[in-house]
């Protein structure tokens, strides 16, 4: 990893990921931080120095630009071995492609917070239940403080909630309706009322679609 040191090998594949010959990478001292993205360089080397005084394992992921322009992001692991006596001899490092992977995260980031922002603004509660016997909350959107009076939190804490807030005359049909449409799988549509926490009472229309996992 230390740059400052001779590289002492590196496999062909150097030239796959970097576009840099391994003769070429071997023969030039800092060939390793010239990939590294001007914007990246800083932490990197900063945690080289770092890893290179105290013997730490190197473990970072960062964007190294290829010759032909493409940005690749890489994560790069090595481990500081030693002789039998515990001199430090050499490190070894592993460093894999991991753009896909880091691309993919940031389309699940963006994904995620566009869903966010658009289900915390709808004038409307959106909830995401367990399919299980206690018919558990794994999700509800805020705008449950302002329709009934109970935080986010207070509601997926407590999953007896819902059916505690159910109007009494509504209880008995609307717990059938909904366990009878969850376990159809089909979407499904009902009424009834809530006592909201300062006893007001709200009228809902409750739209439901069961999703199913990759076994049914």
């Amino acid at each position: 990893v230390d740059q400052q040191q001779p590289m002492i090998d590196v496999s062909p594949s150097v030239h796959d990921l970097l576009g840099i010959p391994r003769e070429d990478f071997l023969s030039r001292p800092f060939a390793w931080a010239d990939t590294i993205h001007p914007d990246d360089l800083a932490a990197v080397m900063a945690e080289n120095e770092r890893c290179a005084d105290t013997g730490d394992p190197f473990r970072m992921e960062f964007r190294v630009v290829h010759p032909d322009g493409k940005i690749l992001w890489v994560r790069d692991d090595a481990v500081l071995i030693h002789d039998e006596s515990g001199a430090p001899l050499h490190w070894l490092g592993l460093m894999l492609d991991v753009t896909e992977l880091i691309e993919a995260q940031a389309e699940l980031h963006q994904a995620k917070t566009k869903y966010g922002a658009l289900v915390e603004q709808i004038p409307a509660i959106v909830y995401v239940d367990a399919a299980d016997d206690e018919m558990s909350t794994t999700y509800v959107s805020p705008q449950i403080q302002a329709i009934l009076g109970y935080s986010a939190q207070e509601y997926i804490d407590d999953p007896q909630l819902w059916e505690r807030m159910l109007h009494p005359d509504d209880r008995e049909d609307a717990v059938a309706t909904y366990l009878r449409g969850r376990e159809s799988g089909d979407p499904f549509v009902f009424e009834y009322r809530l006592l909201a926490h300062d006893g007001r009472t709200v009228w809902f229309r409750d739209s439901a679609i069961v999703l199913s996992d990759g076994q049914g």
